[in-house]
């Protein structure tokens, strides 16, 4: 895949899977951010450039004639973009527009869909999101479910008394939309280049500014950092994933839980690393401070 700017329809090339990698959070956008999304949208004039945003990936090894794609950066906007496509297209093709390349560009390719989000999640995307399980909120079995549903019903509502031009020309924008596309093979160049121009449609959490700052001081320090970024991207998915399940029985958000578990441990920790150089204690100290979140959410 080539660097630099493209169009959405050039993204999204017809044997390209998007995968959204373990170590990432699962879908969080609300309806704030589903309201701007619509909202540049609207607001964007037909034939004039728009700009979508600037997306990490990285290449993977092929499947069968299937070129795989992790998502470094930019995954809750390109899963709501797939999620307002379907919906779209649906009610194009309700207008008796011909829209079945569309679909098979945006949604699913023969018996594949484009868009693989986290493990946990994936079934409920494809029955109740992608396609229209009868029973979608019985299926319901994580927070980030009931978020994907709430930004299919959020698009479902702000199409549903569109017309038919007007639905042809949020078509248009999308597919003639720029994006500017940042393509690596390997873990430690995409972990430099997320930390260095990183862009996102929601503020980092503490947890995910810790965990970008462990891989690139990794990245800067080790010889061969591939084996201990994979090993800090297998824990950050436990931590993430322990977290979704656990968010239901909380009290307090996330940055409540880290705070207060890396103030309880900071005194004796600083004690014990009293004989390290200030690199390796600082290290130390984030290593510590996201396994502490870990445990209590566990």
């Amino acid at each position: 895949m080539e660097n630099g700017q493209k169009a959405i329809s050039d993204l999204f090339e017809t044997r390209r899977i998007f995968n959204i990698p373990k170590y990432q959070r699962a879908y969080a956008w609300e309806e704030k951010q589903l309201q701007d999304f619509i909202s540049d949208l609207d607001n964007q004039v037909l034939g004039r450039d728009y700009f979508f945003g600037t997306i990490l990936l990285q290449v993977r090894d092929n499947e069968g004639n299937f070129k795989i794609v992790d998502i470094v950066d930019g995954q809750q906007r390109l899963t709501t973009l797939s999620i307002f496509m379907r919906l779209l297209l649906d009610k194009l093709d309700s207008s008796e527009e011909d829209i079945s390349i569309l679909k098979e560009t945006y949604v699913k390719y023969r018996n594949e869909y484009k868009l693989r989000i986290l493990e946990y999640d994936q079934d409920f995307f494809r029955q109740c999101i992608l396609e229209d399980h009868e029973n979608a909120e019985k299926l319901i079995t994580t927070p980030s479910q009931r978020r994907l549903l709430e930004a299919k019903n959020f698009f479902i509502n702000v199409l549903k008394d569109r017309s038919v031009e007007n639905l042809s020309e949020l078509r248009q924008k999308i597919e003639g939309a720029k994006v500017l596309t940042y393509a690596v093979s390997n873990s430690a160049d995409a972990t430099l280049i997320f930390e260095t121009t990183n862009d996102r449609g929601q503020d980092l959490t503490d947890l995910e500014k810790i965990k970008s700052f462990l891989m690139y001081k990794i990245y800067m320090v080790a010889e061969d950092p591939e084996t201990y970024l994979e090993s800090i991207q297998e824990r950050f998915g436990e931590i993430y994933r322990d977290f979704e399940a656990t968010i239901p029985y909380l009290t307090h958000d996330e940055e409540f839980i880290l705070r207060n578990h890396f103030i309880t441990f900071e005194a004796d920790l600083r004690d014990c690393l009293k004989s390290f150089g200030d690199i390796q204690s600082q290290t130390i100290i984030i290593f510590f401070y996201a396994f502490a979140f870990f445990a209590v959410s566990s």
